[in-house]
């Protein structure tokens, strides 16, 4: 593990939206994380069966607001003949945008 590299990774909060953080390495290993316990092994072999996740169930699926029958349509693909049209641009530039998380954290 290259410790110098530190973490680098993305955020999304209700207040700030979505925004990129890093933490150096100096940071994150001599100071945020414990230190290594040499009396725990660094790899502990897992079964098959636990490697693997397992479908959600209906109860899992109520929980957190899935719908577990929800399919992405495919595009039907255009001809030749048909020319790609130019969308307009919305009058309204600042139009809110449905916030993702909401209703997820109560």
């Amino acid at each position: 593990m290259q410790q110098k590299n530190g973490l680098t990774g993305f955020c999304i909060t209700r207040s700030l939206g979505t925004f990129r953080t890093h933490i150096d390495g100096d940071q994150l290993f001599d100071v945020d994380l414990g230190k290594i316990n040499e009396s725990v092994p660094a790899f502990l072999p897992r079964p098959p069966t636990q490697q693997i996740l397992q479908p959600w169930t209906e109860d899992e699926a109520t929980k957190f607001g899935v719908d577990l029958h929800f399919r992405i349509p495919r595009r039907t693909p255009t001809t030749k003949q048909e020319a790609p049209t130019k969308k307009r641009r919305s009058k309204t530039k600042n139009k809110p945008i449905a916030d993702p998380l909401e209703g997820l954290f109560e």
